[in-house]
């Protein structure tokens, strides 16, 4: 699942939305809490639509930004009912005052209801969310 938002905003009100301690405070439509812990973890705790219950989530990687682009490349290290990767750039585009936003995630589900419904909660996941940043 990778949609692809280009917005007539300025990148320097959009490049936040890489940083992940910010996604539960901005947008919490599945992230009740999610912080850093050490420099290239974070953890928190996640709600997917359709899922009975929250589960404790540990996110790797890197969050970086310049000028022009930021970008958040995780990984989920534990988090049952699911496992993969998750990433998120911000790019400023050629055409002065719009910015280009990109959601990538490859996630897996656990046996169950999210795995059978696995596109689906997918796309509503990153979709939603992707909306909900950028659209602040």
């Amino acid at each position: 699942m990778r949609p692809q938002l280009s917005l007539e905003r300025e990148f320097d009100q959009l490049s936040w939305i890489v940083e992940p301690e910010q996604w539960a405070q901005e947008c919490p439509l599945f992230w009740e809490e999610l912080e850093r812990t050490s420099e290239g973890m974070f953890a928190g705790t996640l709600r997917l639509p359709g899922s009975r219950t929250s589960s404790r989530v540990t996110l790797k990687g890197t969050v970086k930004a310049d000028a022009m682009s930021a970008a958040a490349e995780l990984e989920i290290v534990s988090g049952a009912p699911l496992g993969g990767h998750v990433t998120l750039h911000v790019d400023a585009l050629e055409r002065p005052g719009w910015t280009r936003v990109v959601q990538e995630r490859d996630v897996t589900f656990a046996p169950g209801l999210l795995h059978t419904y696995e596109a689906e909660t997918l796309t509503y996941w990153t979709k939603s969310e992707v909306a909900c940043l950028a659209l602040l």
